[in-house]
Parts: C-alpha cells; structure tokens; sequence
C-alpha cells in the first residue's frame, strides 16, 4: 500500500489476515450494533447487569467486551456444544470478573437469583422468556430483538 505524505511516499507494508467475505462486511457494523443495543434503551449505569443469549455471536462478543468497558455486570446465555469449556473461557477472557457465561441448561435452575436491568435477545424461544424473568422491577422493562448473521 502506498501513502503520500507531503510529497513522500511510503510503503507500508501490512498482512491481512484471513477473514470469511461475510465475516468482514460486519466488521463496521457489529460493534456499533453492540453499542447501540447498550445505549438506546435508557440509561445503565456502572454495576448494572445485562443478560444476552447469542453470547458466542459477534454482537454478543461485542457486548462483553463493552459491558467491560463500561462497568456493567454481564451475564451471556450459550448453547451447549462440544467444547463448552474453552468457548466459556474464550468469552469470559473477553470480558471481566463480572462476566457470566451460562449454557441454557446452566439458567434455568438460576433464574430466580439473576437480576438484569436489560435483556438482549438475539434468539428467541425458551432462553428468551427465561431471560425476561431476571428483569427486575427496577428493570429497563425492555427486551430488544435483534438478528446477527455470525450467530454460531
């Protein structure tokens, strides 16, 4: 690559890594959407909880990291795989020590004892109304849908 700097050009030479088309055409758009899901639907504050199924997806994963970032607790719902074990270290690895990740299994028996202030639902279903238990009276009352192509 080429860049012109007051009549200098400079190679910058840089490798790019490997990346799925689909992959790359959200790399602008997850993170934002991530923020936004964070931001538009009232005011959270640093130690507020936010629980999200679809954690393992790009947005998911985005939320984490945010949640991080800005002092919220996280609890994000995945499906039971194989290989469970790394994909929950993987995902608390992106976050903190206020960062939960449960299989849909794992909830269920939690439920009563989770309070989230916003619920983030990108599938739907049994997680979805399992989620909507843990809000609170203090709760945002919202649970926004959302859709994410990377959703594994």
């Amino acid at each position: 690559m080429l860049i012109k700097t007051l009549d200098i050009y400079l190679m910058i030479k840089f490798q790019i890594p490997k990346i799925e088309l689909v992959s790359a055409a959200t790399l602008s758009v997850n993170p934002c959407t991530a923020y936004r899901l964070l931001k538009d639907f009232g005011e959270l504050e640093p130690g507020n909880t936010v629980i999200q199924n679809g954690g393992n997806s790009s947005v998911g994963r985005g939320v984490i990291q945010l949640c991080r970032e800005f002092g919220f607790k996280s609890i994000s719902i995945v499906r039971d795989r194989e290989g469970i074990a790394e994909l929950k270290t993987e995902l608390e690895s992106l976050g903190d020590v206020n960062t939960l990740i449960l299989t849909e299994e794992e909830l269920r028996p939690k439920v009563k004892q989770l309070r989230a202030k916003l619920a983030l639902n990108c599938i739907g279903g049994k997680v979805a109304t399992e989620m909507l238990r843990t809000l609170g009276k203090t709760s945002l009352k919202h649970q926004t849908r959302y859709s994410d192509s990377n959703h594994k």
